[in-house]
């Protein structure tokens, strides 16, 4: 019913739902994609592109555009060239047209002793027919009256509907509701069809909204929510048991109980979503309390007097068996009506009841029989150090929340090239480059069209006689074989441009390879600094309970151990950053990282450097030869030309031929070739292209001249910076790291003496750690420089 409606648009949603999205986005639809600009007509032209594309996303329904336009508007645009010849002003035509439109007061009228302004203007029919408008007179300076028509055009246009803003922004919207999928990946699939099919100017930008603003902004406070859980979770089971290595002990439930969560949402072929992530929160909580239950029973047990580890476990579980079930099964069988439901909120209920079921059916089994073989193992004579650093506390929480991470494949440098240089976009427009360029070789031969012309008529007598002719026009040869060559030299630069592509691109996997090796490198060094500080802080502890410091010794202590945290915590961020910065290089889908190799990039050898090997110069110099035979061609071009005709055509009727009369029929043709050449007439356009392919010619090889001198200096400077690089990591390794090792021994001894106190003992440390820092920084800066020699020095084939 309502399709045969024109100009409405509809959808079907709950009205609550409805106006839960008005509230919280500002529009009515589940999706809602939010197009800023500046042009009107270009927003509604973006938004209507965009609507084709979301009807090719599968589960997007009930769209609709936002109209902007429509408005219908008289606009009158004045020739200024006719004003000027009438001797008319803007200023004066505004007037007359805003007296036909608005009214102009032209006198008083007097009503006893009320006053009133008499105004005058057209009549209001009048005023919305164009051609009355455009009959509009007009008195001249020179005593003329014209129509409007003939100083100014009038026109009738579709004016702005509405302008709705957001930020200050000018705003339209295109939204849609979601059926039989979720929100995320249809937004993700739009988003892939628009970055290939709708290409924004820099100055209109694209947003999504509704539903998908919602779950992003739900998916950020999970962020949050989840580790702050995680971390209190841990400090419970601290406070609870008063013991660092019973509190890990038990906190491997999580991992246990998390790996059934997934399976179930895979099993049941569910979406990872809000509602699966708070029942992951809720699930860590029951596993640990799984956990919780069997270690005290342990601990109980060992309490009471029992020895030996093994009959303790045994006991311990059997003795704990029926509530440890109990636990899971009461809060699995509580969570399964929410599993299977069908009603209203059911795609809140069922990934939340899926996940605590699956995570609780994992984690029970795990925990009856890891947990243990866990704790057998942290109880052995040969025990485990209790003194564990924030670095590993917050080692052992991110691998318990990164289940969900993807798996990454170690890789070396030359696979890693390998696979760079075989899946990259950029290679692979490069390969596209030059296939173009082969094509292009092909069409150097390219004559001019064919022509065949035919008549029918009385050509020689009254008789009907037919004829056609065939022509064909040819350049001179020299101008097909010179575009020939020239077509090949484009080919040879396109190689050339590949070469130097696939270059530059092993040159950015080979700095974030190494990039990564270091920073891995610098994280070792950093955990190493928060192993010191953390057993010089426990001795701090120590000697202030038995009065040998004061608080501000330990608050120093605090503060530079701060510090080592903090700075870890950058560093693996950095590292972070740096696999995403490789794997974007490596262009492929599968994760990779480099595997672990000597950090110090080999050698180069000095003596391969040949500048004829590297392909920019390369390129410059074939892209002469190529100008300088395009130059030839266009000279070619005014050489003349071959035109090859062929002619046959009926004579019918009586002829002589030697002094006898013959007839000729219909079935007796006449035929003829002609051979000509043609010559241009009009050649100056012709020589000013002549003339610009010279210039370009001479700008060739100046720019072949700037690319040659370029890179004697890149490689002058790069070979300076190899020398000096290499000479910094030499001092280092010779002197500097030894220096380092002694500057930590000498601090322990003369501090374990009572010769220095904290302060000095905290600046010989901290001069320690930064020689050592400083070394991988001088690491990082020499293999840049090897890359960048190599770069300039390519090894010839």
């Amino acid at each position: 019913k309502l399709s045969e409606i024109p100009g409405i648009s509809y959808g079907f949603q709950y009205p609550v739902q409805m106006r839960f999205n008005e509230l919280m986005t500002g529009a009515k639809q589940d999706v809602v994609c939010k197009i800023f600009g500046e042009d009107l007509d270009s927003m509604a032209f973006y938004a209507n592109k965009l609507s084709e594309i979301i009807n090719t996303v599968e589960g997007a329904t009930d769209l609709y555009v936002e109209t902007v336009t429509g408005v219908p508007e008289i606009v009158i645009s004045y020739k200024r060239n006719m004003l000027e010849q009438y001797g008319l002003d803007i200023k004066e035509m505004n007037n007359i047209v805003n007296t036909a439109f608005a009214g102009k007061k032209s006198g008083l009228i007097y009503e006893g002793e009320k006053k009133f302004d008499m105004v005058i203007r057209m009549d209001e029919s009048k005023r919305k027919d164009i051609h009355e408008i455009e009959e509009l007179l007009i008195n001249t300076p020179m005593g003329t009256i014209i129509p409007l028509r003939q100083v100014a055009d009038v026109k009738e246009v579709d004016g702005p509907n509405q302008i709705q803003r957001e930020n200050t922004k000018r705003r339209i919207i295109v939204g849609f509701n979601v059926r039989g999928r979720d929100v995320q990946s249809i937004v993700n699939e739009l988003k892939k069809k628009v970055e290939v099919s709708l290409k924004l100017p820099s100055n209109y930008e694209l947003k999504y909204g509704g539903s998908f603003e919602n779950l992003q902004q739900a998916k950020g406070r999970l962020a949050m929510a989840v580790p702050i859980s995680l971390l209190l979770i841990f400090l419970l089971l601290y406070f609870a048991f008063n013991s660092l290595k019973t509190g890990i002990l038990i906190y491997t439930a999580i991992p246990l109980s998390a790996i059934g969560g997934i399976i179930a949402l895979w099993l049941r072929d569910m979406p990872f979503s809000i509602s699966a992530g708070i029942g992951f929160i809720a699930l860590f909580g029951v596993a640990v309390l799984n956990g919780i239950v069997l270690i005290s029973e342990f601990k109980r047990l060992a309490h009471s007097g029992m020895t030996d580890i093994k009959k303790i476990i045994i006991e311990g579980s059997k003795n704990r068996l029926r509530p440890v079930l109990m636990t899971a099964a009461v809060a699995s069988l509580g969570f399964i009506p929410m599993a299977i439901s069908n009603g209203a909120g059911a795609e809140v209920q069922k990934p939340l009841a899926t996940v605590v079921i699956g995570g609780l059916i994992s984690a029970t089994f795990l925990t009856l029989f890891m947990l243990p073989s866990i704790y057998l193992l942290a109880n052995k004579k040969r025990r485990i150090k209790t003194k564990t650093s924030v670095v590993s506390i917050l080692f052992i929480l991110f691998a318990s929340s990164s289940m969900f991470a993807q798996n990454s494949t170690t890789v070396d440098l030359n696979t890693a090239i390998k696979i760079g240089l075989e899946n990259h976009l950029l290679i692979q427009s490069q390969l596209e480059s030059i296939e173009i360029s082969k094509k292009q070789e092909k069409s150097s031969f390219n004559p001019d069209k064919l022509i065949v012309n035919g008549s029918y008529g009385n050509i020689n007598s009254y008789e009907l006689d037919n004829s056609f002719s065939v022509g064909l026009t040819l350049q001179f040869p020299s101008v097909y074989i010179l575009q020939g060559k020239v077509f090949k030299q484009s080919t040879l630069v396109a190689v050339e441009n590949k070469k130097m592509a696939e270059l530059e691109l092993a040159a950015q996997i080979k700095y974030w390879y190494y990039r990564i090796l270091l920073l891995t490198k610098k994280a070792e060094l950093l955990s190493s600094a928060d192993s010191i500080y953390t057993n010089f802080l426990d001795r701090v502890n120590y000697k202030l309970q038995v009065g040998e410091t004061n608080l501000l010794e330990k608050s120093m202590a605090e503060i530079q151990k701060m510090q080592i945290d903090l700075q870890s915590e950058a560093n693996y961020y950095e590292i972070q950053m740096a696999k995403d910065k490789f794997n974007f290089y490596l262009g492929n889908l599968q994760k990779y990282e480099p595997k672990v190799l000597d950090i110090k990039y080999p050698e180069p050898q000095l003596s391969d450097t040949n500048a004829a090997s590297y392909p920019k110069l390369k390129a410059a110099e074939l892209n002469v030869t190529r100008q300088k035979l395009n130059w030839k061609k266009e000279k070619s071009v005014l050489l003349p030309g071959l035109n090859l005709n062929y002619y046959n055509m009926t004579i019918i009727g009586w002829q002589k031929v030697d002094n006898i009369d013959t007839y000729f029929g219909p079935s007796t043709r006449f035929s003829n070739f002609t051979v000509g050449i043609h010559l241009p007439l009009f050649f100056w356009g012709q020589s000013a292209t002549i003339k610009s392919s010279k210039l370009m010619y001479k700008k060739s090889m100046t720019d072949f001249a700037l690319a040659k001198f370029e890179y004697n200096a890149e490689l002058n400077i790069a070979l300076n910076d190899l020398e000096k690089q290499n000479k910094i990591v030499e001092h280092y390794e010779q002197t500097g790291l030894e220096q380092a090792k002694i500057l930590v021994n000498n601090a322990n001894n003369q501090y374990n003496q009572g010769n220095i106190g904290y302060l000095e003992w905290a600046y010989l440390i901290n001069q320690s750690i930064q020689l050592n820092n400083d070394y991988l920084d001088a690491i990082n800066n020499y293999n840049n420089s090897i890359i960048q020699f190599e770069l300039l020095t390519p090894k010839t084939n």
